[in-house]
């Protein structure tokens, strides 16, 4: 997933501090989606994973 791969990195850290900040305070985030958002949000996902695929698979080599 080299393409993707900065950004699952980023996201990594983000997420990791979010869940400190969370223990610290107290307090966690509980996201609050429709069924129609955890949808799209799983189209995206799978269509960014497989965008990153064919990038590594057809641009730019194994």
């Amino acid at each position: 997933m080299y393409p993707l791969g900065p950004l699952l990195f980023t996201g990594t850290l983000l997420g990791t501090g979010g869940l400190l900040g969370g223990a610290l305070s107290g307090r966690t985030w509980v996201p609050r989606l429709s069924p129609r958002q955890w949808w799209l949000l799983g189209i995206g996902a799978t269509s960014a994973l497989l965008m990153s695929w064919a990038l590594k698979v057809f641009v730019l080599g194994n």
